[in-house]
């Protein structure tokens, strides 16, 4: 058996049985495409693997929680959850959210352009769960998603949209594509770089994380949505959606 309980708002800590600690590990362990390439590769310092579940200091993101639930069915693993699990949202019909979608309408330099399958399901994940982890390769219209999703944040709540960003040159190349597939109509936001105000009556804030963990958490409780965009190797994106 395996006990899961919350440790902060990101990680799930967790303990149990050795055999079923790496059961879980090896489920929550991929390759990444094209890691023989990578210098850390050649090198032997990285395996080429990504470990979503962390053996050394017991935790896993809390995102995964509903993944864990297809382990202990997949793997006859029996998992328990210490606490109460949050209560999940979910639209009685999807079918809303592919009207939503309709009337968003994005564009790419003055084009109107749809949105891929994949992405339209990533959307809904978020939406549905609230909670996940999305993994994302490049080039897959990363910025897509998060635009729609921010989109319907600023509909369904009234509090502001934090993004968290790895360099600072995605502070700027999110503003600009969010404002591209708005056709340029879409300018609430404010961009959070080195020297930078912190404060801003924008709703969406866009930042790196260095500019922003120094703030302290009543700064943080004014947002609503939060995601995470990190690069995990150089071919994939995960997005952390709190």
């Amino acid at each position: 058996m395996i006990t899961f309980r919350k440790k902060n708002d990101v990680y799930l800590e967790f303990d149990g049985d050795k055999s079923d600690l790496r059961m879980l590990s090896d489920y929550f362990t991929f390759k990444v495409p094209g890691a023989e390439f990578t210098p850390q590769y050649r090198s032997k310092f990285w395996d080429g693997k990504i470990r979503l579940a962390n053996l050394r200091d017991s935790t896993i993101y809390a995102g995964l929680m509903g993944d864990i639930t297809k382990f202990a069915k997949d793997m006859d693993v029996e998992c328990y959850f210490e606490g109460k699990q949050s209560q999940i949202l979910e639209p009685t019909n999807t079918d809303f959210l592919d009207k939503f979608l309709d009337v968003l309408k994005p564009y790419s330099k003055g084009e109107r352009i749809e949105m891929r399958d994949y992405q339209i399901e990533a959307f809904k994940t978020a939406v549905t769960k609230q909670r996940c982890l999305l993994l994302s390769p490049t080039a897959s219209g990363k910025s897509l998603i998060i635009y729609a999703l921010i989109r319907w944040w600023l509909e369904t709540h009234d509090r502001k949209i934090l993004i968290i960003v790895p360099t600072v040159s995605l502070v700027s190349q999110m503003m600009s594509d969010f404002k591209d597939y708005s056709n340029g109509k879409f300018n609430s936001m404010h961009g959070i770089t080195g020297g930078v105000e912190k404060e801003t009556n924008e709703r969406v804030v866009i930042s790196t994380w260095q500019s922003i963990y120094k703030m302290p958490a009543s700064w943080y409780a004014q947002f609503g949505s939060v995601v995470v965009m990190k690069y995990i190797m150089h071919k994939l994106n995960l997005f952390n959606l709190l």
